[in-house]
């Protein structure tokens, strides 16, 4: 390792290549089959010798060296929904599931990925999936939620923003959800109660305040 760590610091003052500390990583997956990757690296340590080196945790590498972690899914299916590309989001978060079926963090990603694709059933099944694996999880229960709403399915949106609620009894976008679908189906005193306890907790966000009055106008 001395010997390589001289020479990367002779490359990288002569300054003769743009990237003098790229290499290629080779690994094999649980298909047994190699891949590459160009990487840089960025430090060599003598002692006890090892080099450190950056890949993207959005890439098939990452995912290849560490194929139990399911944020290099979630991350490498985000850069192709960006890229327009969801057809391969969808296959790498299956890809995740068929790993790791308890991926409660996958299935919530492959449910807003159908959502983006408008293929509702799918996208409330695995958004429900989702909250039954991380039952403590606010965003999760929250995002079902409204998309129960979303589908005319109210009631059943109510009883499980009102189960979340007992996990985070002060979480501001379950109690502001539970108000709007109250309000909505016309349950003005149920939506006020929780539009109360929202002016408790953020006493100086105006909003709330005139929800209250709009509400009260109702009763």
């Amino acid at each position: 390792m001395h010997w390589a760590d001289a020479w990367l610091k002779e490359a990288m003052a002569a300054g003769l290549q743009r990237h003098p500390n790229a290499m290629t990583i080779a690994s094999c997956g649980r298909d047994q089959q190699p891949s590459a990757r160009i990487v840089l690296c960025k430090d060599f340590v003598p002692e006890p010798g090892y080099l450190v080196f950056y890949t993207n945790y959005a890439s098939r590498k990452a995912i290849e060296l560490e194929p139990m972690l399911s944020h290099t899914y979630i991350n490498l299916a985000d850069l192709y929904r960006s890229q327009g590309r969801d057809d391969l989001g969808e296959k790498v978060l299956k890809q995740a599931l068929e790993l790791n079926p308890s991926f409660s963090d996958v299935y919530h990603a492959l449910g807003l990925l159908f959502v983006r694709q408008k293929s509702y059933s799918k996208a409330l099944e695995h958004l429900k999936k989702a909250t039954e694996l991380a039952q403590e999880n606010a965003r999760f229960n929250y995002v079902y939620g409204i998309a129960l709403h979303s589908r005319q399915k109210s009631q059943d949106a109510l009883e499980v923003l009102k189960n979340a609620l007992n996990f985070h009894p002060y979480d501001r976008d379950l109690l502001y959800a539970l108000t709007t679908i109250n309000r909505d189906l016309s349950n003005f005193e149920e939506a006020l109660e929780y539009t109360q306890k929202l002016i408790e907790l953020y006493p100086h966000d105006q909003s709330f305040r005139q929800l209250e009055q709009l509400l009260r106008s109702q009763l």
